[in-house]
């Protein structure tokens, strides 16, 4: 592998303030805001070395200290023996485009995510900003994932993990990568957008297969999550906990949603408003939410999108909840807009009729539904124990679902 630094001791530096005193010259890209160029600040790595790892890092640790560069990684495959890490650097890792440039993390260890990108350390302010991040690269085969920073009991994030960051993920590709939580990517006390990217056929032992957002806000926008799985509950495709801080919220937007599956109950997009000391709202707008299933071999759970807490936490706007096995929903949600949601409220069975078996089933689950919602799919209303409310519910809705 060769590295071409390009420009980076070019009078552009030299003059850059002389040339911000009257505004920028023009510039076809200036992703930083400092009168200069791209172009001048972008370092070329081509696959042709022994040790892609090595020689792609070595490009992030020569970055100065608060100066912002594009690595730019030519078409090819990298395979990686040592994970990468972007820890304070301003970087954007760009690629050639989805399937030209692809880190491979077939041969890393355990305990290694293919990127590690941002602070260990939990910061005040946002840490990069969000032209930093990766672009146009595909993740592939990230068997393992990191430790969680001051933890050495859960893997996550397979492919990335984000860490107090505003660095962003665009038109990405992430494929057969693994972990305990977050197969494909974990985004950690972070406020990180992604966007135009497709996560498939990821998975994680634990919880989310695909994106998993903890402790953070941000956006997944115009993304393809298809299927992926996770092993115990949780979103099989995208799942979060809580916002960075209380009062914010994650979107999700114009995102296509399916053929997801967990194991044991679950979703493929699962929401916990609340992370124990922030909460926040899910925004779901636009999507589609379809063909996901939850509970292999025993169908059981809401296929299609648990949400936890009051309705008004989890707002979901045009957006389709269809054809998910067992059910489409699980808790409550607000609905507006065209929004649909294709099941027959009371209809436990999923025999297309509300009748006394679905009372028996309700019965038999009275009660509370303990820690990891073992009873979801008879809690009707989402309040986390089968009681009278549910009943009433039933009860309302009595006869055929047409």
């Amino acid at each position: 592998m060769t590295t071409t630094a390009t420009g980076l001791l070019s009078l552009a530096f030299i003059a850059s303030p002389a040339l911000a005193i009257g505004g920028c010259p023009s510039s076809p890209s200036d992703l930083d805001g400092n009168c200069i160029d791209d172009a001048a600040q972008t370092v070329t790595v081509d696959d042709s070395a022994i040790d892609d790892a090595a020689t792609i890092q070595s490009a992030i640790d020569a970055t100065p200290a608060g100066e912002f560069r594009i690595i730019q990684l030519a078409a090819g495959t990298y395979n990686l023996p040592s994970g990468l890490q972007v820890l304070d650097q301003r970087v954007l890792l760009r690629g050639a485009g989805i399937g030209q440039t692809i880190l491979n993390g077939l041969p890393l260890p355990s305990g290694s995510s293919i990127l590690r990108y941002g602070s260990e350390i939990e910061l005040a302010g946002p840490g990069q900003p969000a032209y930093c991040g990766v672009q146009g690269i595909t993740f592939s085969e990230g068997n393992y994932g990191s430790y969680l920073p001051n933890s050495t009991a859960n893997f996550v994030g397979g492919g990335v993990l984000f860490m107090n960051t505003s660095a962003s993920i665009v038109a990405c590709r992430f494929q057969y990568c693994r972990s305990g939580n977050g197969g494909a990517a974990y985004v950690y006390k972070s406020r990180s957008d992604i966007r135009d990217s497709q996560f498939q056929f990821n998975a994680a032992q634990n919880g989310v297969g695909g994106i998993l957002y903890f402790r953070s806000s941000g956006s997944v926008a115009n993304c393809l999550l298809n299927q992926n799985t996770a092993g115990e509950g949780s979103g099989a495709a995208f799942g979060a906990a809580g916002p960075r801080a209380t009062g914010e919220g994650i979107l999700l937007k114009d995102c296509t949603v399916t053929q997801n599956k967990c194991f044991i109950e679950g979703s493929a997009v699962d929401w916990n408003w609340s992370s124990g000391t922030t909460t926040g709202t899910l925004t779901i707008d636009g999507c589609v939410i379809s063909g996901n299933r939850s509970g292999d071999p025993v169908v059981i759970g809401a296929g299609g999108l648990r949400s936890s807490g009051p309705s008004t936490n989890c707002q979901v706007i045009d957006t389709q909840i269809c054809n998910n096995t067992f059910s489409n929903l699980g808790g409550v949600v607000t609905l507006s807009g065209s929004s649909q949601v294709c099941d027959c409220v009371g209809d436990i069975n999923l025999d297309g009729i509300r009748n006394g078996a679905d009372v028996g089933i309700l019965l038999g689950y009275w009660g509370d539904c303990g820690p990891n919602g073992g009873c979801s799919f008879a809690d009707l209303d989402g309040s986390g124990a089968v009681d009278g409310a549910d009943l009433g519910m039933l009860l309302a809705g009595w006869g055929s679902c047409g």
